[in-house]
């Protein structure tokens, strides 16, 4: 059973380090163990990104990810202390407050506290389609009741997207570029040399450079980051 009043007096989330340059981090949807996550620190990565909430279409309450707490709990123990989880909506499902009222609940009640969250804006390239195909202004909609529901709950925000996904998604709209941006690009190349302008951002947070990436004998993606946020 995780403690949760252990990690509420211990753990340190979203305290970013103050110096200047990069450091390397990597993304999870999967259960990870303990012993996984010591290994992965082992090898120099210092931030883990755990996805928390899934688009599960017909589920209107939202749809906690099963893996999440396991993953928090385990990364801290390893030694984790830069811990962010990322948020995978449901437009169709309607109700973004409810969405996010959701997540904060179950960090809040499991752990004693909320941490940074990322919102992820991409759709799928086969059915089932979470966002509008023709209509980018019920798009921009939801997406600023995610953002206006986290704000309310004084949560951290950031948004993971590309600038594929974004322009296809939002359009020319910039109402996220207020918030660190992560971008994916898989070119396996762990710089931000390739980045160029979208959305309102004029410069990343991070980078997510590398899919599926097999280390400790797990899958993971790799990123990435800044170690001061440009925002």
């Amino acid at each position: 059973m995780i403690v949760k009043t252990l990690l509420f007096l211990c753990i340190v989330l979203t305290t970013l380090p103050k110096s200047s340059g990069t450091s390397f981090g990597i993304d999870v949807s999967t259960k990870i163990s303990v012993e996984e996550f010591k290994c992965l620190l082992n090898n120099n990565f210092i931030s883990v990104t755990i996805r928390c909430f899934e688009s599960t279409y017909g589920n209107p309450s939202g749809f906690i990810d099963p893996n999440c707490g396991n993953s928090i709990y385990n990364a801290w123990i390893a030694g984790f202390t830069w811990i962010d989880v990322y948020m995978f909506p449901c437009p169709k499902c309607g109700n973004a407050t409810g969405q996010v009222n959701t997540l904060v609940k179950y960090l809040s009640d499991t752990f004693g506290y909320t941490t940074m969250v990322w919102v992820d804006v991409e759709e799928n390239y086969k059915p089932p389609y979470y966002w509008s195909k023709t209509n980018t202004t019920k798009n921009v909609e939801f997406f600023s009741e995610i953002i206006n529901a986290l704000e309310d709950n004084d949560i951290t925000i950031g948004v993971y997207t590309s600038k594929y996904q974004w322009t296809s998604i939002m359009g020319k709209y910039t109402g996220g570029s207020p918030y660190p941006l992560w971008y994916n690009h898989n070119d396996t190349k762990p710089s931000f040399d390739d980045f160029t302008p979208f959305g309102g951002w004029t410069s990343p947070a991070s980078k997510q450079y590398f899919l599926q990436y097999s280390i400790c004998n797990v899958g993971v993606d790799l990123d990435i980051k800044l170690l001061a946020k440009p925002h």
